[in-house]
């Protein structure tokens, strides 16, 4: 088995990561700038287009090499590109006018942004290169640094409990898998249907968005249709929304019914019977009380945030934990495996472990530097034990699921601990949570046959690279005018909408009034119950973790996902037979590339027509 894994990280492949860093960062810092938005870009374009050009040149792309050039897209487009974009931003915030009418900037510590005098010497020099930028700069790499360590640490955790004790499937990991298998080895049949998929997703693409484009027509044909205020008489407070963005269906493909029904019925039951039930006893709190003709949105939002939020947080808990009480023997098998011997080259489980409890700590000792009187076991238990406790949500969720993210995990703990000081909103706390990332990508790795070790390289020289581009090319920007200014039209019409958002955020939160105490109580222990009859008596353990995906997704996504899976499990299943696992895959990857390289070129021609100020005339 040993010899099966290949090397991954190549100086093939280190030369794919370091084209992806140079050449396409400083394009998505820019479209943000620009337009307010994230860059459609999808790696996997990168990634066709350089196997082919290795072919032309005689030199095959294994898969091994594929796998580690999609870091990029993981590590690095969706996080280190962003760092000094987001210091930046901070900067704008906390001196902004906003701030200062709503009275805020005297509570700006200098560790989160230079303020006062430095920010006026600052914003005439534009430079990241001045002694008030030290600390928030130290702290940024001294943060990311230990987030590295921590999320690669309980990433490899959280695969060997839930891909190798559990073995489960983990759908959307698995897919890309397929793909990069295909690839690599160029098998006629599997290639066939990936571009038959990738040209249904170009025209639909082409149709939907290109054409209204180019005509000049202000429509998009994937707004779902809200059907809320035709249901407002008969079910006053409920969500009714049918979703028509058929990339959101196609992805129904690679998820069992069985998942899919459950994500529908959790939302039906909290969206549609739940909302109507806090309608009809006048619950809505008075900043947002519900009247009819609202639509789906409002009542989405308001409805998580002021309830259901609370309600999947308490679930989410008990999905995690209770499995670790009653099922405390395949914890007790994930940590022999991280203590066996490794397979040969790889570093020994135990030592990831030990980082993580070094990086984590680190973490707390740095918060409590800077907030001395926050209370100290809340900051261990916040840290250390919350990092580890939804890293494990998240992880077991992406092994059933697409996967989630739960919000507002930080702030939850920070208010319930009783410390109302604003300076702890502003602390470089953080909870680990990329760990569940990582455990899809080390179940792409064993697929695969990837080194685990290479993938670890790759995740740390992705981050390194690109802080160290994010700094470069900000700092380029902003030298080449000021930000925000109209060079960079969306710091003028949108930082300041942002500004405001932010700051009325953190008074929000301030008060609380999102955290609803008896909710996630009552949802953790209705949970753990629910996880008991589930696993004990039905045999299905898993219906608990599908029920927090349908509260913590849109609902458009678990509407479309259930009809995609219905048709493809129960009709085009029936024509594939036992091979629709892997068609499935090859069908909504190529579909989803084929969408979004339209979608990326429509973004290309649009940014140059935005770009006609740094022309001389």
């Amino acid at each position: 088995m040993q010899a099966e894994y290949s090397k991954g990280l190549t100086w093939r492949s280190f030369i794919a990561l370091l084209f992806a860093v140079i050449l396409l960062e400083p394009a998505v810092i820019y479209y943000y700038f620009v337009s307010g938005e994230t860059m459609p870009l999808s790696v996997w374009i990168i990634v066709l287009l350089w196997v082919e050009i290795a072919s032309l040149f005689g030199v095959g792309m294994t898969q091994q090499e594929i796998f580690i050039m999609m870091t990029f897209e993981w590590v690095g487009l969706w996080s280190s590109t962003w760092f000094f974009v987001d210091l930046l931003k901070r900067f704008y915030f906390a001196n902004s006018e906003i701030a200062r009418l709503l009275e805020v900037t005297g509570v700006v510590p200098d560790f989160f942004a230079p303020v006062g005098v430095d920010a006026l010497r600052i914003g005439y020099v534009r430079t990241f290169l001045d002694r008030a930028w030290i600390l928030p700069v130290a702290l940024l790499v001294l943060v990311t640094a230990l987030e590295v360590v921590a999320n690669i640490s309980l990433g490899l955790f959280a695969y060997n409990l839930y891909g190798v004790v559990y073995k489960l499937e983990f759908p959307w990991a698995s897919a890309q898998a397929t793909i990069i298998e295909t690839i690599s080895e160029k098998k006629p049949r599997e290639i066939r249907i990936f571009l038959l998929s990738f040209l249904a997703g170009l025209i639909y693409n082409f149709l939907s968005m290109f054409l209204p484009f180019t005509l000049g027509v202000e429509i998009n044909s994937r707004v779902p249709v809200d059907l809320t205020p035709l249901t407002d008489m008969v079910f006053p407070g409920a969500l009714a929304v049918f979703p028509l963005d058929l990339s959101q269906y196609i992805l129904g493909f690679i998820l069992p019914l069985e998942v899919t029904v459950i994500q529908l019925m959790g939302m039906i039951a909290f969206y549609m019977i739940g909302n109507h039930v806090i309608t009809a006893y006048n619950m809505w709190p008075l900043e947002a009380k519900w009247k009819p003709g609202y639509n789906w949105l409002w009542i989405y939002q308001k409805s998580q945030i002021y309830f259901w939020l609370s309600a999947a947080i308490g679930l989410g808990m008990a999905s995690a934990i209770a499995p670790m009480i009653f099922r405390y023997k395949k914890l007790q098998d994930a940590f022999k495996i991280m203590f066996k011997a490794s397979r040969k080259g790889e570093v020994k489980g135990s030592i990831y472990l030990l980082l993580y409890l070094l990086s984590s700590l680190l973490s707390v000792l740095l918060v409590y530097v800077f907030v001395p009187d926050f209370p100290l076991w809340i900051l261990l238990l916040l840290v250390v034990g919350w990092s580890f406790i939804v890293t494990m949500l998240q992880t077991y969720a992406a092994g059933v699921t697409i996967g989630f993210n739960v919000p507002y995990l930080k702030e939850t703990v920070i208010y319930f601990s009783g410390y109302r000081r604003p300076l702890i909103w502003f602390a470089p706390m953080k909870i680990y949570t990329g760990g569940s990332m990582v455990a899809q990508h080390l179940k792409m790795a064993e697929i695969l046959k990837c080194r685990t070790i290479d993938y670890i390289k790759a995740y740390i020289l992705v981050v390194a690279l690109g802080l160290l581009m994010s700094f470069i090319y900000v700092s380029l920007f902003w030298t080449a005018a000021p930000i925000p200014s109209s060079a960079y039209p969306y710091t003028v019409t949108g930082w300041p909408v942002e500004a405001v958002e932010f700051w009325r955020f953190q008074k929000w939160l301030w008060t609380g009034y999102m955290f609803r105490k008896d909710i996630i109580l009552g949802s953790f222990i209705g949970g753990a119950l629910i996880y008991t009859f589930t696993d004990f008596i039905v045999g299905k353990p898993h219906i608990l973790i599908m029920t927090v995906a349908g509260i913590l997704q849109p609902p458009t996504f678990t509407v479309a996902q259930f009809v995609g899976s219905l048709i493809g499990n129960k009709f085009i299943a029936r024509h594939v037979g036992e091979h629709w696992s892997k068609v499935s895959a090859y069908m909504v990857m190529g579909f989803l590339i084929g969408d979004n390289s339209l979608r990326l070129l429509l973004m290309i021609i649009k940014l140059a027509g935005r770009s006609i100020w740094l022309l001389p005339y």
